[in-house]
């Protein structure tokens, strides 16, 4: 079953985290509203998120082709490493670039 988590600020909703958990936790769905981008919020909520966690995790990131390699840093700079091959997905609006990645969990992970 999906879960959801809401990004909060000031009491209004920003963004959000959706995921499912087993024996591993996977990201389904990450995003923080456009307007609220670049305040570095989404990025501090998923720290303290991950650094929660006490399983491996898994996500897929969707990098829009020529700007994907910012996205890519950015999740291993959180801890994730890249488990898989890169493969286009194309849709109606945009290609994008797909990258697997894992964050395995280890008793003294945090991302700083």
């Amino acid at each position: 079953m999906e879960k959801t988590q809401f990004i909060e600020k000031d009491g209004v909703k920003i963004g959000m985290l959706k995921y499912v958990e087993t024996n591993t936790i996977t990201i389904t769905y990450f995003s923080v509203y456009e307007q609220y981008r670049g305040n570095k919020i989404g990025q501090q909520f998923l720290k303290e998120w991950i650094n929660a966690q006490t399983k491996d995790i898994h996500l897929r990131a969707f990098g829009t082709i020529g700007k994907e390699q910012k996205l890519y840093q950015y999740y291993e700079q959180l801890g994730f490493v890249k488990t898989g091959k890169q493969y286009i997905d194309s849709s109606p609006r945009s290609d994008f670039i797909v990258q697997s990645y894992t964050r395995f969990a280890t008793p003294s992970a945090t991302v700083v």
